[in-house]
């Protein structure tokens, strides 16, 4: 009986132990960490907020190499997800809230086996050697026991933190930075093209494809018949689904002597007013152009009429980089 109750009075003097000393832990876990990278803070950035760099430097997935993954990218950014689930990592959530481009980025985090959330901060800061970058992880933990693992956790997490910053340093030095940027939208004319085109239907994941067939066949054509192009060779979307299934049409401005042969027609378009910007850079970095471009027409209130135009300023078979593609993006209004 003695060792019972000598027993009991232990755990409780054990139990009161944890409440008193819980009373004077933070309700709140922070961990901060920094790193310098001797790289442009644009390309620091871009490596950070898109998911799809993610797998390349994530410290949790080096403890954890079988974990499955799942990313989901929104144009913008904001509502991009990255979900992962694993035996020695768990399963979780990360949601991306807020961003300024180069600047900050903030996301929702979940840990779905110990019910629990918290914040993911990146900030981003230009220095003469290149990008201060800071990481930042933030949680309430509950009274008494989640504030005593929260302790522990600290220490943990500035570790993961500072080999997730190094892994982070590593790709920016090893990934090329891909560079783009667009012009303000504006309003303005489009003027009356005569052009040879060839029509195509088709889903987005293969439009380098059915480009690269379209522009050889229009390229060969225009040999046959003799005819130097009068401007840019263009791509007209007539229709778009949001699963990404297109109607499009390819084609290049011609004299006016120029003929229609086989799938290949000739077409007349009028002037048009559009709302046009200039794209700089890459073709797979056009869609953060259309999302600006499509912000200036809502909060303007402009109606257009569905069709988009694309015009390659760039010849990428002879400007290799491309960093140094520009495209003319254009919306007809109604």
């Amino acid at each position: 009986m003695k060792f019972l109750r000598g027993l009991l009075f232990t755990v409780i003097a054990v139990i009161i132990l944890i409440l008193v000393v819980a009373i004077f832990l933070p309700a709140e876990v922070n961990v901060s960490r920094k790193i310098m990278i001797a790289k442009p803070v644009q390309h620091v950035y871009s490596m950070a907020v898109d998911f799809n760099h993610r797998t390349k430097w994530d410290p949790w997935l080096k403890m954890d190499p079988n974990a499955e993954t799942n990313i989901v990218t929104v144009d913008g950014f904001i509502g991009s997800k990255y979900s992962w689930k694993g035996n020695e990592i768990g399963s979780g959530e990360m949601v991306i809230q807020e961003v300024k481009p180069n600047e900050y980025i903030k996301s929702s985090i979940k840990f779905f086996e110990q019910d629990s959330e918290g914040v993911v901060e990146w900030m981003f800061k230009e220095i003469d050697t290149g990008s201060e970058v800071e990481w930042k992880f933030s949680s309430n933990v509950s009274y008494p026991i989640g504030r005593i693992f929260g302790v522990i956790m600290k220490g943990m997490l500035k570790s993961q933190l500072d080999e997730g910053l190094k892994g982070i340093k590593k790709l920016c030095d090893n990934e090329p930075y891909v560079m783009f940027k667009s012009d303000p939208p504006t309003l303005g004319d489009l003027p009356e093209i005569y052009a040879l085109v060839l029509e195509r239907k088709g889903n987005m994941k293969d439009i380098k494809k059915i480009m690269e067939e379209g522009y050889t066949l229009l390229g060969t054509e225009l040999k046959n018949q003799g005819l130097e192009p009068v401007g840019p060779f263009f791509s007209h979307y007539i229709s778009y689904t949001e699963n990404g299934d297109v109607e499009l049409e390819i084609g290049v401005p011609i004299p006016e002597r120029g003929k229609a042969s086989g799938d290949l027609v000739t077409r007349e378009y009028p002037m048009q007013k559009v709302v046009m910007t200039h794209h700089y850079g890459p073709y797979d970095k056009l869609m953060q152009t259309y999302s600006k471009m499509q912000d200036y027409i809502k909060d303007n209130g402009i109606s257009i009429n569905n069709t988009a135009w694309e015009f390659y300023l760039t010849d990428p078979s002879i400007e290799k980089n491309p960093n140094n593609w520009i495209t003319k993006l254009a919306f007809p209004i109604e």
